[in-house]
């Protein structure tokens, strides 16, 4: 668990903006990850969202997406792959709050799924792959609490989920 307190909020930010204009990279071996919890021995994770949160924080521009420029950034940096984490954070708004202006203005994609930027560039989105999926275990018979009943709106340039493995039935 990451403890990130007031008292060692700033020195652990700081660390991170450095290390990372240097080029170091999050969760390789001797990352940032790793020098942040050599350098402060409470600092427990496994990831390093927590750090790029306070990254994102430290070297962000702020915008107010409740104007109407503001809202245009957020569906600009929304449909170029920005995560709604790191939009909170430049916000100062709840990622439901975020969800819901990002409709209002006509972004691009469904607010639920996750956006993979590819290295051309090209801005690929998931939600539809993943209904697809839970339709066709309705179709089968098999059903979960989770399983939609409609798939989400398609998106141009969807690619579809990786397919899940079934679980096996126990014995009886």
């Amino acid at each position: 668990m990451a403890i990130i307190n007031d008292s060692n909020r700033t020195a652990i930010t700081n660390l991170v903006v450095e290390l990372r204009e240097n080029g170091e990279k999050w969760d390789v071996e001797g990352g940032i990850r790793d020098q942040v919890e050599a350098k402060f021995p409470v600092y427990k994770s496994k990831s390093a969202i927590p750090l790029r949160k306070l990254y994102h924080a430290a070297v962000a521009d702020k915008f107010d997406p409740t104007k109407a420029a503001g809202r245009k950034q957020l569906v600009k940096l929304r449909d170029s792959g920005a995560g709604w984490a790191q939009l909170s954070v430049r916000t100062g708004k709840s990622e439901g709050e975020l969800k819901k202006l990002y409709t209002e203005a006509g972004g691009q994609f469904p607010v639920n799924g996750r956006l993979y930027v590819a290295t051309d560039g090209t801005v690929n989105h998931v939600a539809e792959a993943t209904a697809t999926i839970h339709k066709a275990r309705l179709a089968s018979g098999e059903t979960t609490e989770d399983t939609p009943v409609e798939p989400t709106a398609t998106v141009e340039g969807t690619k579809p989920a990786p397919k899940r493995r079934r679980r096996r039935q126990a014995a009886a």
